[in-house]
């Protein structure tokens, strides 16, 4: 459905800053080429009726070539709703980032979208900002803020650790989920 390859996006925008391409777009253009469905997120072409977007690399996130310029739908809907470009970065609130929903997007700061990342590959407490500390022999719970990361302790259970993660969560503004 979605997946294409990856070389026809890279062709079209290859050297060139791609927020430099999407202000080359107007909204006027945008709605002449495709249809945007914000209860579904889907972008249909006008001229065939087909729904529009690739993979494009390996980031994960819907493309799509207009007037052989390459950009990312999720800041095309803002486009299209709006009638302007997102200010900052595009936050998928559900971190499927094939998912444009118009209710699943959000104009984020860089902190704020970080703040909505899933665990890394190599996360081993299934909680985000929680590790087992071999020196502590504990479960140390960090936080990233808005002036560098904190300490939130060292807990003697993932139960704990966790809840005292989830109030910092909560504390400092971070996205339900």
């Amino acid at each position: 459905m979605y997946i294409r390859q990856a070389k026809e996006c890279n062709e079209h925008s290859q050297g060139t800053d791609q927020r430099s391409l999407e202000e080359l777009i107007t909204q006027e253009r945008l709605r002449e080429v495709v249809s945007y469905t914000p209860e579904t997120g889907e972008f249909i072409k006008n001229v065939s009726g087909k729904v529009a977007g690739y993979i494009a690399g390996s980031n994960g996130y819907l493309h799509i070539v207009i007037d052989k310029k390459c950009y990312s739908l999720h800041r095309l809907a803002f486009l299209y709703i709006t009638g302007r470009l997102p200010s900052k970065q595009v936050d998928h609130i559900n971190r499927d980032k094939t998912d444009n929903r118009w209710e699943n997007l959000r104009d984020v700061s860089a902190t704020s979208n970080c703040r909505n990342r899933g665990i890394t590959k190599n996360n081993t407490s299934g909680v985000a900002g929680v590790c087992w500390s071999k020196t502590a022999k504990s479960w140390y719970v960090r936080i990233s803020t808005d002036t560098g990361r904190k300490c939130l302790g060292y807990f003697n259970s993932l139960t704990k650790a966790k809840e005292a993660r989830e109030i910092g969560e909560r504390v400092n503004g971070y996205s339900a989920r």
